[in-house]
């Protein structure tokens, strides 16, 4: 099993189990969940989907490998001037049906999904 990634916030992570009802009976179950020590975020305490700590802590690492992606492209999107900054989806233009990003260099990316442009416009300010 791998290590827990550490929350957003900042504080560890840890595992925690779960369990419903009375051992024994029809009703029993256990799940395992995760949650962070210092906020309190909680991944799976409620909805019973992860039947084992490992994969309660691969959903955990990937949840916060995505929210670390989210915060970088609103970081970027925080710096760019409001007047030179466009996002939106393609209609009956070339690219039709693309999501597009322009920042402050001006020049506009394409891709797919907004994350996807959001993430060719960021590449090139580095």
């Amino acid at each position: 099993m791998s290590e827990l990634t550490r929350c957003l916030c900042g504080g560890n992570a840890g595992h925690i189990q779960r369990e419903a009802g009375m051992m024994g009976t029809m009703g029993y179950d256990r799940w395992h969940a995760v949650r962070c020590q210092s906020c309190g975020l909680t991944l799976g305490e409620s909805d019973r989907r992860f039947r084992s700590k490992a994969e309660a802590g691969k959903a955990w690492n990937a949840l916060m490998s995505k929210a670390a992606q989210d915060t970088e492209a609103l970081n970027w999107i925080e710096r760019q001037h409001l007047e030179e900054l466009g996002m939106g989806l393609v209609i009956d233009a070339p690219n039709d049906g693309q999501y597009y990003v322009c920042g402050d260099s001006g020049t506009t990316h394409y891709g797919k999904t907004l994350r996807e442009a959001l993430a060719g416009a960021m590449k090139e300010e580095i």
